[in-house]
């Protein structure tokens, strides 16, 4: 013990160690990180968005992609300067908390002033006055001057440990948040009904791994078994995916609804946009099929579902006709049309319309519109660390409480005899204002009052 506090006073007495524990310095280091980590939401990162968007951003924003560029904005999280910044955050949170494990010592107050004097007619009982205070949570000690004078020294709540658990929930916070974002992915799986997703690199459709993910993919499947929509008028209400989760023998199924995401060994499956999926089979003249698949229509101008297929020399444009659903409303039709366009070298060769089962010769092959089903895509997240975030959320918020709720207030009592009489000081202290301090010492004078005079 002796040897702790020795190191511990030893540490007080270093320049650099008391600037970094500076409130002052605490809170402008915060201020800063929490800055950068807004100038981080707004300019686009690297390993959140695909190269696509951030091409495209580049494209609409010429000058500040530019200069996001060449100053590391665009990756800021992983810049060197701004891990010195969070290292530095980290060393200030845990010097503090290394300089609150100090023992106290003994408790010692300023006597030369007291807000309180009264007289009582006889000395009061030690053991009735220390069962009083203890009711009221107190900590106490005595010390006597002599057979005619003595103090109380009183306190509660004063420890350094919810301060402690509220740094240690920070530093906690703080190095998961960035082993988390070091180690996770972010990316979309599109799925039509009846689709399996296999958790691995080439399934994605779109996907950005963190420096340090390592392909980490975990190789479970998740099938789309079934989605369905339900509108009160032209108000969605509600929305949801029947999903099961294949992962060798295990299986569960789950409904994924709109906000309400998938969550699976650290990965997060939220519905991001739905839309309709056409069963597409084309064959030759000899009848043999050579090309059968649900092409995923995209979204048009909020008025048609659209997409196309290339198929050697010949670009496919597939478009559900607006007229066969309500654009406002995302229902399977009863009775789709699905207009199609053949081209050739940009020039098109043929161009008409399928109702659900027809068949159609075409220049490309005989093309059938088999089946009509809807398409999901998820946001997928993998965040591993995030129940620990949570976990460090949770320790510095009820450090934090526990501390405000529960204020230190410091008590000292003088009792000294005037002749047949006791005369009594109480002086108190507190962080929080007179306020608390009057009504606590109001309640030590009442009790006094009362029991000895």
């Amino acid at each position: 013990m002796v040897f702790w506090e020795k190191l511990l006073n030893s540490l007080n007495k270093l320049y650099l160690v008391r600037f970094l524990v500076s409130p002052r310095v605490a809170a402008s280091l915060i201020a800063l990180v929490t800055f950068f980590s807004f100038i981080g939401v707004v300019i686009p990162q690297k390993f959140i968005y695909p190269p696509e968007y951030m091409k495209r951003w580049g494209q609409d924003f010429p000058s500040l992609s530019r200069f996001a560029e060449s100053t590391g904005l665009t990756n800021l999280f992983y810049t060197w300067w701004f891990l010195f910044l969070l290292s530095l955050v980290f060393l200030s949170l845990f010097l503090c908390t290394l300089l609150r494990l100090k023992p106290s010592g003994k408790k010692s107050f300023k006597t030369s002033s007291f807000q309180k004097i009264l007289a009582l007619k006889r000395k009061p009982d030690i053991e009735e006055l220390k069962s009083f205070l203890s009711r009221r949570f107190y900590r106490l000690k005595i010390q006597n001057e002599g057979e005619k004078l003595f103090f109380v020294y009183a306190w509660r709540f004063d420890t350094p440990f919810f301060s402690i658990l509220f740094h240690l929930g920070m530093m906690i916070v703080l190095l998961a948040a960035v082993a988390d974002k070091s180690s996770g992915l972010n990316g979309t799986a599109l799925l039509t009904e009846g689709e399996a997703f296999t958790e691995k690199h080439f399934d994605y459709e779109t996907l950005v791994e963190a420096p340090f993910f390592s392909e980490n993919h975990q190789f479970f499947k998740v099938m789309l078994e079934r989605f369905d929509v339900h509108y009160e008028g032209d108000v969605l209400t509600d929305a949801q995916a029947r999903v099961r989760v294949i992962d060798g023998d295990f299986q569960k199924e789950e409904l994924v609804k709109v906000n309400y995401p998938l969550s699976y060994k650290g990965f997060s499956f939220l519905i991001d946009k739905i839309g309709f999926s056409p069963l597409i089979n084309i064959s030759n003249h000899k009848g043999e099929t050579f090309f059968s698949s649900y092409v995923s229509l995209g979204e048009e101008k909020k008025q048609s579902f659209a997409d196309f297929l290339n198929l050697g020399n010949y670009s496919l444009n597939f478009e559900l006709y607006p007229n066969t659903f309500n654009s406002r409303r995302l229902y399977l039709p009863e009775d789709p049309l699905l207009g199609i366009k053949v081209r050739k070298a940009g020039k098109v060769v043929w161009q008409g319309s399928l109702k659900l089962g027809e068949a159609v010769e075409t220049p490309v092959g005989t093309i059938a519109f088999g089946d009509l089903r809807y398409w999901v895509l998820f946001q997928v997240a993998y965040s591993p660390l995030l129940p620990w975030i949570f976990f460090g959320f949770f320790l510095a918020v009820t450090g934090l409480t526990v501390r405000l709720l529960f204020y230190p207030l410091n008590i000292c009592l003088k009792f000294e005899a005037k002749g047949r009489k006791w005369e009594v000081g109480i002086a108190g202290k507190t962080r929080l204002g007179k306020m608390v301090v009057e009504r606590e010492l109001k309640k030590i004078e009442g009790y006094l009052g009362k029991r000895y005079n």
